[in-house]
């Protein structure tokens, strides 16, 4: 290896490093207590706007959603905590007006409900895919020949006809029976007014 190579290398590394301890640095130089406007915002996107679908009191500029966000600030400042405040906006809207539904009560069934959705389904894809395998398995065990069809044994379709019970095998020969009657590709009598 050629030391222009590995000073290209080390030299890679060493961005790598210093571009890490650079986001290290300005992270731990955050301030640590966020502002009570920053704090507002935080519980304000906690609740949907009550008006309009899709939106957070955050993110939305209608009258109700400028209320709660109103409402929000005037608690902080007064030293509410957050959970308490969040509280009191559930008391006057209801637990719909919140973002994330709390996992207890009857909001439980929606965190419940989803993972419940997806275990039964993978279950029944299990068991699905397994009865798809079993015929298969069922072959492979006879040698991959099917019980009839081409390359069938006459023994392997004397069985299956007589466990349908439709007939269509003969006396243990393996062949269609041979009646002297009409039948498929046989010519019946001719009617009157025929030929």
């Amino acid at each position: 290896m050629s030391a222009g190579s590995l000073v290209r290398r080390w030299g890679i590394w060493a961005v790598i490093i210093l571009a890490a301890l650079g986001a290290l640095v300005v992270g731990a130089n955050r301030p640590s207590h966020p502002t009570l406007e920053q704090r507002t915002m935080s519980l304000a996107s906690q609740v949907r706007c009550p008006v309009c679908g899709g939106e957070s009191a955050a993110q939305s500029q209608v009258a109700a959603a400028v209320d709660i966000r109103t409402q929000i600030h005037q608690e902080l400042a007064a030293g509410t905590p957050p959970r308490q405040v969040l509280d009191n906006i559930v008391r006057a809207y209801g637990t719909s007006i919140l973002e994330r539904p709390p996992a207890r009560g009857i909001g439980l069934l929606v965190w419940i409900i989803p993972i419940g959705v997806v275990v039964v389904g993978a279950a029944g894809l299990a068991l699905a895919f397994a009865r798809w395998r079993r015929p298969a398995a069922a072959a492979a065990g006879r040698g991959g020949v099917m019980a009839t069809g081409p390359g069938a044994r006459p023994e392997d379709e004397a069985l299956v006809a007589r466990a349908l019970g439709d007939g269509t095998a003969g006396a243990g020969d393996g062949t269609a029976g041979a009646g002297d009657g009409p039948g498929p590709g046989r010519a019946g009598p001719v009617g009157e007014g025929g030929e």
